[in-house]
């Protein structure tokens, strides 16, 4: 049986060992390692998915009065021409309708998104002359796939059937305006719902006896709006529907009805002379929400209209506590809203998701550390048996610490790589203090000696086994696209847990044979 001077240590294995075995503070970093572990499960950012860098833009440019076919002849493929000579774009695809071009263009996956966006942005306005006079000016939207993708969305709805239809989406929107200010909220959008507008309906008859043009009558309301009015060119009785916001100047239809369109035969044209001016809700939008839930009896009772809140965080953002903050929030409103007549259900909360799969991981890595325990009780001893346990929570406290310090967050994926290594993250130590058991039988060294004798005979192929598991998971890294950005996390918490479990059995597992275990 090898004996080796315990000042003589031939592994890398060996000489840590020797490093951690007398070393005053080894007892102290056991506990520092448990207490920072234990603090960064605390505050790492909880999520439900990986956070994807995907980056994107759209750019949209409206032009009232023209139908799609045109639309896509003088703007999207001049702008399409354009936009593919940016460097990093992958896709674009395009969408004409009527009134209104958009160009959805991605870049390939890892491209820095500040850059792209900002050559996006300088391609359109560079070339902004190759735009159809009456075209307005576009607007260039970057797309963040982790901050577009909400985290909780909170279904409002009316209790009284009488209330108005716009009174939902009216404090949807005073809800979305004080969500906002909640911190590392990054956006609130509003889906569903009818919203309050002026419906202006144009007599095509009247126009063409006016000699005006529809453009007339779009630039004479664009100054009253931010937004630019949507025309629909269906025609139907020989009229024209022209569906127009209600804005902070307008308080009531003939606030609209006097506006001067033109000039005919020395006589202002008022809108009133060609159109018919109604104050209603947004018909153009056919969309309806129904929300079913079961009442304190257990029977279905459905609501009708529904509005949906959606809330999406900021990068990095720990979703448990934000969607806690949101919580909150509602709960304390939730008075204020029934003596509206509003009522709320949360539809999906990713926070209490993510919070409900890292407390499903820690129970299943205490019931595995249990039978692990048990396992090396019966065939090796209980010391044995406590040592190998005890090197389950320092790998895991050690991983949380490095995947907090690289950004990373806990999700299903990073979840998904622990529970893959927890079958070998007790590999390693199980090796070294079973060597170090049978050493001890029968070897008349000190019981340093031995601990230095069995980790230098079992440190090299122990380090190459590991490592060899370690390559077998490092293809994963080459898979392309959103499916390899999804998926990389999982190879690289297997390569840190087995490093660290590698570690720790070099380092923690000698230290406490040397001052537990006896001959």
């Amino acid at each position: 049986m090898m004996e080796l001077n315990k000042s003589q240590p031939h592994s890398v294995s060996g000489k840590l060992a020797k490093e951690f075995m007398k070393n005053p503070i080894t007892p102290f970093l056991i506990g520092l390692i448990l207490i920072l572990g234990f603090l960064v499960l605390l505050v790492i950012p909880r999520e439900e998915n990986p956070q994807i860098i995907v980056s994107g833009g759209v750019v949209i440019v409206p032009m009232p009065g023209v139908d799609a076919k045109k639309i896509k002849k003088v703007i999207v493929e001049p702008l399409e021409k354009k936009i593919k000579e940016v460097k990093g774009v992958e896709n674009i695809v395009s969408i004409a309708k009527d009134n209104i071009g958009i160009i959805n263009v991605s870049y390939y996956m890892g491209t820095n998104k500040e850059s792209a966006n900002l050559k996006l942005y300088d391609i359109v306005m560079q070339n902004l002359d190759i735009l159809p006079k009456g075209a307005m000016m576009p607007l260039i939207k970057p797309l963040d796939i982790d901050n577009d993708i909400p985290i909780m969305t909170i279904a409002l709805f009316p209790l009284n059937s009488a209330l108005a239809h716009t009174a939902t989406y009216e404090k949807a929107r005073e809800i979305q305006r004080l969500i906002g200010g909640i911190t590392n909220v990054s956006k609130v959008t509003i889906k569903g719902g009818s919203k309050a507008q002026y419906n202006i309906f144009v007599d095509l008859k009247k126009l063409s006896a006016y000699h005006i043009s529809l453009a007339q009558v779009t630039s004479a309301l664009e100054s009253l709006s931010t937004n630019s009015p949507e025309i629909s060119n269906t025609t139907q009785n020989g009229s024209q529907q022209v569906l127009f916001g209600v804005h902070n100047a307008i308080e009531e239809e003939k606030d609209i009805q006097n506006i001067i369109i033109a000039k005919y035969n020395h006589s202002p044209i008022y809108l009133k002379d060609i159109a018919t001016v109604e104050r209603g809700i947004d018909i153009q939008n056919k969309k309806m929400a129904e929300i079913t839930f079961r009442n304190g009896l257990g029977a279905w009772h459905s609501v009708v209209p529904q509005v949906t809140i959606e809330i999406s965080k900021a990068g990095g953002t720990n979703a448990v506590f934000l969607t806690d903050d949101i919580k909150k929030f509602m709960t304390a409103n939730k008075e204020k809203l029934e003596l509206e007549g509003m009522g709320y259900r949360i539809t999906r909360d990713d926070g209490e998701r993510a919070n409900d799969s890292v407390n499903e991981l820690i129970f299943h890595i205490i019931l595995a550390t249990f039978f692990i325990t048990l396992l090396v009780w019966v065939v090796l001893g209980w010391k044995e048996a406590l040592i190998v346990t005890s090197t389950i929570p320092l790998v895991l406290a050690l991983s949380l610490i490095v995947i907090y310090s690289c950004g990373m967050t806990l999700n299903r994926i990073t979840l998904f790589g622990f529970l893959l290594t927890m079958g070998l993250l007790v590999d390693a130590g199980i090796i070294v203090i079973e060597n170090i058991h049978r050493h001890l039988h029968g070897n008349a060294a000190s019981i340093e000696d031995v601990c230095l004798s069995a980790i230098d005979e079992v440190g090299l192929p122990t380090n190459i086994a590991t490592i060899a598991i370690i390559f077998t998971t490092l293809p994963a890294l080459l898979i392309g696209k959103m499916m390899g950005e999804f998926t990389a996390p999982i190879p690289k918490m297997m390569a840190i847990v087995l490093l660290l479990s590698l570690l720790v059995a070099y380092t923690i597992v000698p230290y406490l044979a040397k001052k537990y275990m006896k001959k």
